[in-house]
């Protein structure tokens, strides 16, 4: 049961971190846009469950490189993704490291 709570309360983050992400995605894009474009629609199913997806293997990877022994062999697992995969662990990375600093105050 209370490996049922944990996962229960890892989706809930992932669903949370997902929408923010996405909402904030978007109010940046539409700052930068070049060219009058209509506004993006709602995301698809398939598009939501790619960046939740891309959440839970960014939690996969920092529970498996946590200890400073498999830090060194990180290189092993990281070649194991496709190169998208890790385009999008990176950017998780610096989606969550942003988003941490400026709840903090911390400037960049």
């Amino acid at each position: 049961m209370v490996d049922a709570f944990a996962v229960s309360n890892l989706h809930s983050c992932v669903e949370y971190w997902g929408e923010k992400f996405v909402t904030e995605m978007f109010n940046t894009a539409s700052t930068f846009a070049y060219i009058d474009a209509p506004p993006a629609g709602p995301l698809s199913q398939n598009e939501k469950n790619r960046i939740q997806r891309a959440l839970y293997r960014f939690e996969v990877y920092q529970n498996l490189c946590r200890d400073s022994d498999v830090r060194e062999n990180r290189g092993l697992l990281i070649c194991k993704f496709s190169d998208c995969e890790n385009e999008q662990l990176a950017c998780v990375h610096d989606y969550l490291f942003r988003a941490v600093l400026v709840k903090h105050g911390t400037e960049l």
